[in-house]
């Protein structure tokens, strides 16, 4: 990620009366993580001790704090006199009442310096009644917007006028920009607000970006105007609602626009909707009857307010398709074509040649298509550097990444977004990925991905740590890239793989059981000619195993060692068929696999060894009894467990699972108790065996029937071939520890 510039960013705070709140908002700004600031107090002609508050801040500060002190003029004046006070790049405004988070400012800021283009942030915020301030980092408060708001819409004008799709939450506007709109820095004065004066304009001149990350508590208070005009001042509301639309009129007025005419229109149709709406909802028969009449005449017959409202609630976002490519001549063409003909019509479609040495076939193709791509192109640095520039340049707000000799079908795009919006996941840390099918040069399926293995919702990670992910089968909000950076290019072969897995820490991964698009096979890729592959896939299953977390470990594979060993014959057997030796990787987790082997075995002994035999296989008793779906054992010499002895077993257990910590004290103690437990789990594998092998559909649940008990990890290949050599009994034999590394 490029460096962030160390850019002044000013905050203006209005305040009137803030005694009592200004002091928490000011604390929120001394802990701020970004530092070179200008603070443009406002004291908006307080009566009580704001005044003070202001200035035991400022000595108290490195920041730059300016105070101005006016006579009682409302917000919206308030707001203007500290606009002309701003020397900052970057300025907002806070509400005295409310707070912010450590990172409010450097957030902005980062975002700024990425994109030069960006001159409008928006974010959103947390909803905290005054009596639960207190309760801020402790508890998860309710979010701003709407279930329905699309957060990452760039187009705000309409929507601010029509109050769709956005929420009057806090912003930060590049100075620059924002001198270039609003002459002199002067907006209408009204004391109930200073949004639409400040925001129209940008929102009209600029596209506005978003931060998909919660920066402000909106403090509610039980004495704030909001909540109180319906019982003590019911008729207050249609006085606010025609000083906004006095506010917005002025607005547009200064601003000098071709169509004021209509959006003028537009203004009168929705105030008066809002007030017939409102009067409805006090009850208000007389108000009914006036403001319905008024619908009649002048919303009906033109109705341009609600047909804007269905046009803005229309919209979807924009996905961003990127297409790599290096001498690409022969499949591009599929590719490109495949990315037009999509379903889903919000998108746009950029192409990077990466230096192509084609002889300007791959250029040639890409210009064929004239406007309906975007054609870039760069020397020669690798995907990953094609990626990059290709998400530099986006203005999507989702990544979806196609190669140049893959191919989407048309319900690629559409199936992920409509499942987010469905959901209510637009605008969550969710990354979707679904089926994909595998082609050969001739574009004829030879496969299909093994996702009906597992449940993929429950396991995600599985995805990544078996290697079923295909880059071009997922869709990334922009912000993953936001906050982990983009793809690393000191590596061309696990570049994706890398990124996917640090996304893991706070993105969640939804799977969606649809087939959209193909993944090539073919001789010229350069996963299978370039010398280094092998040395970077070691480096990243290693990488894979290391930072998989004990408890995911535990979750995937129900224990530790069993995480380790089915790495280990993953790599083996699975990805021996790419004809790559993952021989380090192998290694690791065979050695990881042994030190906790060694490790549990050790705590086991000593556990044996410091309580009765009877305890011990008590607690076994008990687990293998509550926790697994064997057959029942019936043994009534069973005393009372040890629930400490139990805690403790446990964990051994998580370490090696429970199979081969029995089977293990089987070995050692020789104990006829132990050794009837270990028997019943393998005859209840070879019970399972025969009727699971009675179809291959079948089959399949039976090799997942015997990971989930604790069994090491087997292979349908295994198998077969001992099945055909062997006696039914003997395929037990398989799933014995000590076998594993024969």
């Amino acid at each position: 990620m490029k460096k962030i510039n160390n850019d002044l960013f000013s905050i203006i705070i209005p305040c009137y009366n803030s005694e009592d709140y200004l002091g928490r908002l000011l604390e929120c700004i001394k802990k701020q993580t970004y530092k070179n600031l200008e603070i443009i107090l406002i004291n908006d002609g307080s009566t009580d001790k704001t005044l003070d508050i202001m200035n035991k801040f400022k000595k108290g500060v490195k920041y730059k704090v300016i105070i101005k002190t006016q006579e009682n003029k409302g917000l919206g004046a308030a707001i203007n006199t500290g606009l002309k006070l701003v020397t900052g790049d970057y300025f907002s405004y806070i509400n005295s009442d409310d707070m912010i988070t450590e990172d409010y400012v450097e957030s902005f800021v980062k975002l700024f310096n990425s994109k030069d283009n960006v001159n409008v942030i928006q974010r959103n915020g947390y909803l905290v009644p005054e009596d639960e301030v207190d309760q801020i980092g402790k508890k998860e408060f309710n979010m701003i917007n709407d279930w329905n708001t699309n957060p990452y819409e760039r187009h705000l004008f309409l929507n601010m006028i029509l109050e769709t799709n956005y929420n009057f939450t806090y912003v930060a506007i590049r100075t620059k920009a924002f001198d270039k709109v609003v002459k002199k820095r002067d907006i209408y004065e009204s004391r109930d607000g200073q949004n639409y004066q400040i925001l129209l304009p940008m929102f009209y001149n600029y596209e506005a970006d978003y931060i998909n990350r919660p920066g402000i508590y909106f403090v509610t208070r039980s004495t704030s105007l909001s909540r109180n005009y319906k019982n003590e001042k019911p008729g207050k509301l249609y006085e606010m609602y025609d000083e906004y639309k006095k506010i917005i009129l002025t607005t547009l007025k200064k601003m000098n626009l071709d169509n004021y005419d209509y959006l003028e229109e537009l203004i009168e149709q929705k105030y008066i909707v809002k007030k017939l709406e409102y009067a409805k909802e006090i009850n208000s028969k007389k108000d009914i009857d006036y403001y319905e009449k008024k619908y009649k005449t002048r919303v009906v017959k033109n109705n341009i307010y609600e047909q804007e409202l269905k046009n803005i609630k229309e919209k979807y976002p924009l996905v961003s398709i990127i297409i790599p490519v290096y001498n690409g001549s022969n499949y591009m063409r599929e590719a490109i074509d495949s990315a037009l003909n999509q379903d889903y019509k919000n998108i746009e479609i950029i192409v990077i040649n990466d230096g192509s040495t084609d002889g300007g076939k791959t250029r040639e193709i890409a210009k064929s298509y004239g406007d309906k791509i975007r054609y870039l192109e760069k020397e020669n640095g690798g995907v990953s550097t094609a990626l990059n520039l290709g998400i530099k340049e986006m203005k999507g707000e989702f990544f979806s990444w196609l190669s140049h000799d893959d191919r989407y079908y048309e319900n690629k795009i559409s199936t992920q977004v409509y499942y987010l919006v469905n959901n209510n996941l637009l605008n969550k840390k969710v990354i979707t990925y679904t089926d994909y099918d595998v082609i050969n040069e001739k574009s004829k399926v030879i496969g299909e991905t093994g996702f009906r293995v597992y449940r993929p919702n429950e396991k995600p990670e599985l995805a990544l740590l078996r290697g079923l992910v295909s880059g071009t089968a997922l869709l990334i909000p922009r912000e993953a890239f936001e906050d982990y950076g983009v793809f690393d290019t000191k590596y061309r072969c696990v570049q994706d793989y890398l990124l996917f897995f640090d996304f893991m820490k706070t993105y969640r991964y939804v799977f969606i059981s649809k087939t959209t698009n193909s993944t090539r096979v073919h001789a010229g890729q350069v996963t299978n000619v370039n010398p280094k592959v092998i040395e970077e896939n070691n480096f990243l299953w290693i990488k894979m195993q290391e930072e998989t977390s004990d408890e995911t470990k535990i979750r995937l594979m129900h224990s530790i060692y069993d995480f380790y060993v089915r790495m280990e014959r993953y790599l083996r057997i699975n990805m021996g068929n790419s004809k790559n030796d993952y021989v380090k990787a192998r290694q690791h987790a065979l050695d990881k696999a042994e030190e906790v082997k060694k490790s549990a075995s050790k705590k086991m002994d000593k556990i044996y060894k410091n309580n009765k035999e009877e305890d011990v296989y008590a607690c076994l008793y008990n687990y293998y009894k509550n926790c697994h779906k064997f057959r029942k054992i019936k043994d009534k010499t069973v005393g009372e467990v040890n629930q400490k002895l139990l805690d403790q077993i446990q964990l051994i257990i998580n370490e090696m699972g429970l199979f081969n910590i029995v089977d293990y004290l089987y070995e050692k103690t020789q104990n006829k108790h132990i050794k009837k437990m270990t028997d019943q789990m393998r005859n209840c594998i070879k019970c399972h065996y025969r009727y699971y092998l009675k179809s291959d559909n079948k089959f399949q649940e039976f090799i997942t029937f015997c990971r989930g008990y604790g069994f090491i990890g087997i292979s349908k290949y295994i198998i077969i071939k001992i099945c055909d050599k062997f006696r039914l009994w003997k395929i037990i034999r398989v799933f014995v520890p000590q076998r594993e590394y024969d």
